[in-house]
């Protein structure tokens, strides 16, 4: 999966499973809510991507991806 992929993603998710993955990070809630407001960064790279984020998207599809 590459970074538009996630960005598209998390462009999709509802509101509240966003507050779910950004709870507690304060970081994570400000990228979010500039990624909202600009739409989606032409320049964004991973390194943008906050951490725990990461790491709580990719467990949510991995949930997911093994719910079946």
């Amino acid at each position: 999966m590459n970074l538009q992929e996630v960005i598209h993603r998390l462009e999709r998710e509802d509101g509240s499973a966003l507050r779910g993955m950004t709870r507690g990070c304060r970081e994570c809630r400000r990228f979010l809510r500039r990624f909202h407001r600009q739409g989606i960064p032409v320049n964004v790279r991973w390194e943008d991507v906050p951490e725990p984020l990461l790491y709580r998207f990719s467990r949510r599809l991995h949930e997911l991806l093994f719910q079946y």
